[in-house]
């Protein structure tokens, strides 16, 4: 029995470990259960405030990602521009360097056209100022029963045809034709008169006529217009240089009665001795030469 009542007791004192324990586990409980209401509570205000926060960067980042395409759509437009800029710089240097080349080609020409129209004001000058000299030198008086002289400053032919006035008494006049107005001419033919004339009985009396008629026409001659002017351009043509020669050529044709070979022949003379690198024309040789050779 009392083993019975020591092991009841024993029991007793477990019952009432155990019952301690059980109110210590309970109030462990009750705290923990109390912490963990609190962490929850506290776990969902974060969690909350988390998703909030989350919340506020997906709108943030959703911003930013407007914010970029708008960007970069900005940034491809300015780097297309700064594509079409420079591509246009490329050809404004080309456009330019064409620009300058043509310019400077229309300041070259101009230059050449300006050097061009001196030089043609120059030789117009100097034509005019020789027509004028020419006119000039040549206006002398007519004689009243001479036809007037027109002297055209282009061509430079005046009329040739003039005759010696029918009032002169001189028995030469129906042998003799005076439209050349030449003096080794009138020379030549009058000799044979002066060789008829000495064996004639009156042989003083046309001498003496002879001599009159001769001097009449040498007189005569030297009044006459046409054998001036042709004087006047023979001596003004041996005168000048090439250049002005070749502008006589008509004239001197004309009052000398050449033919279009001699004329040819002289207009080519001229030009060989204005070039440098010119062909000498066939003058002839040996006595049917149309020239002096220079002496070796």
């Amino acid at each position: 029995l009392e083993e019975l009542e020591q092991f009841l007791k024993s029991k007793e004192s477990e019952l009432q470990e155990c019952i301690a324990e059980k109110d210590e586990l309970l109030v462990r409980n009750a705290e923990l259960s109390q912490k963990n209401l609190s962490v929850q509570s506290s776990s969902d205000s974060i969690i909350n405030q988390l998703k909030s926060e989350i919340k506020d960067q997906d709108d943030h980042i959703d911003n930013l990602k407007q914010s970029h395409d708008s960007l970069q759509e900005n940034v491809d437009f300015h780097e297309k521009k700064i594509k079409e800029l420079e591509d246009g710089k490329e050809e404004n240097k080309q456009t330019t360097t064409q620009v300058s080349t043509l310019e400077q080609t229309v300041t070259d020409l101009q230059e050449q056209l300006a050097d061009k129209n001196k030089a043609l004001k120059k030789q117009e000058q100097r034509l005019r100022d020789l027509q004028k000299t020419l006119q000039r030198e040549l206006r002398v008086q007519p004689l009243p029963s001479d036809e007037p002289v027109v002297i055209d400053g282009a061509s430079f032919t005046p009329p040739m045809q003039r005759k010696i006035s029918e009032s002169r008494n001189s028995p030469l006049k129906d042998n003799i034709d005076f439209k050349d107005h030449n003096p080794a001419t009138i020379s030549h033919v009058m000799k044979p008169f002066e060789t008829n004339n000495h064996s004639d009985n009156g042989i003083d009396v046309h001498k003496n006529r002879t001599r009159n008629s001769d001097h009449l026409l040498r007189k005569d001659l030297e009044n006459d217009v046409n054998f001036k002017y042709l004087k006047h351009v023979v001596l003004k043509f041996m005168l000048s240089r090439e250049a002005e020669a070749v502008h006589l050529i008509r004239a001197i044709s004309v009052l000398l009665h050449f033919s279009p070979d001699e004329q040819k022949m002289l207009h080519d003379t001229l030009e060989y001795r204005m070039s440098w690198f010119g062909i000498r024309p066939a003058l002839g040789s040996g006595q049917k030469s149309k020239y002096i050779p220079p002496p070796f």
